[in-house]
């Protein structure tokens, strides 16, 4: 919802594998989070802190090419 409050046209191409990357991603860490990275001392079993960090690091990349993408 950002990137169509902030870009007047958003290409669907962007905003489908932009969700599914954040959607797997937190998953991937709720499941497997402690045992990939066991000494970081986040919770992986809380999914708010899984979605945090898929949000944290999703949005900054999709914002970096709508950007790129709307100055073409």
């Amino acid at each position: 919802m950002l990137l169509g409050v902030l870009f007047q046209k958003v290409p669907l191409a962007l905003v489908w594998p932009g969700s599914a990357v954040a959607v797997t991603l937190h998953f991937l860490l709720f499941t497997n989070g402690a045992r990939l990275f066991p000494e970081s001392g986040l919770t992986f079993a809380n999914p708010g802190v899984t979605a945090a960090i898929a949000a944290l690091t999703t949005i900054p990349l999709m914002l970096g090419i709508a950007w790129k993408l709307e100055r073409h």
